[in-house]
């Protein structure tokens, strides 16, 4: 079946294409008035929610990341680092083209970006999100917090986001670790507000092809130590 290109620049917005999906639509849409304003607007709308205070119905965050958790996995990751010997197990996920939607408007709208006024790194946050190379990725992880993160080649950032975050003790801190070919690379170092959310950012490492979270001391470890709590789906 023929897609029409027309009808995907909603879901180009959100990465949501596949490999040759997205090609035929980047060949196509900067010559398209039509299709080029609709990335632009989507984009736009997507990282306005993340300052927009919303006060979504109690029910939806819950449902959203139950079909996120069932729906069938578009490109199986193989493992990067040794992790499984710290490493909680982690229910897997992922997503197809409206899971994949969902999961960015939770990020953006619903997990922690309910403000009331925007300070600069919000800004920031939403410049990030509206880059043209953005990529969500939710992860995987025991109890009921929602964890993503957000990374743009193109900028040389990341952003990890979280709602339901427990507290940690002491001068512990959660890591945010980059995966690839050579290992893990640490990345962020956050602790979460006292309402369990996170909204932080920081310089993007390298290419990941995974990330995770752990446990760390404070000013962190060059390896990981602690278990694996959050990570992307195997």
């Amino acid at each position: 079946m023929t897609v029409d290109l027309h009808h995907l620049a909603a879901a180009y917005a959100l990465d949501a294409l596949d490999a040759d999906e997205r090609a035929d639509f980047e060949a196509h849409f900067p010559d398209c008035e039509i299709c080029g304003t609709e990335v632009i607007e989507y984009r736009e709308t997507a990282a306005r929610l993340a300052v927009d205070p919303v006060e979504p119905p109690g029910h939806l965050r819950g449902r959203v990341l139950t079909e996120i958790a069932r729906t069938r996995q578009l490109s199986p990751r193989a493992p990067v680092v040794d992790i499984e010997p710290r490493r909680r197990r982690v229910a897997p996920t992922g997503f197809l083209y409206g899971a994949v939607a969902a999961a960015t408007l939770l990020i953006v709208g619903l997990i922690g970006f309910q403000l009331g006024s925007a300070s600069p790194s919000d800004d920031q946050l939403v410049d990030l999100l509206a880059t043209s190379d953005i990529v969500v990725e939710p992860l995987a992880g025991d109890g009921e917090a929602a964890v993503s993160v957000a990374w743009s080649a193109g900028s040389g950032e990341v952003a990890v986001v979280a709602s339901g975050l427990d507290q940690l003790a002491g001068d512990r801190v959660y890591a945010l670790w980059m995966l690839d070919a050579g290992g893990a690379t640490r990345s962020v170092l956050f602790r979460p507000d006292d309402d369990g959310t996170v909204r932080e950012l920081g310089e993007l490492p390298g290419r990941p092809t995974g990330w995770g979270i752990t446990v760390e001391p404070a000013g962190g470890s060059p390896q990981p130590t602690g278990e694996i709590l959050f990570a992307t789906a195997a």
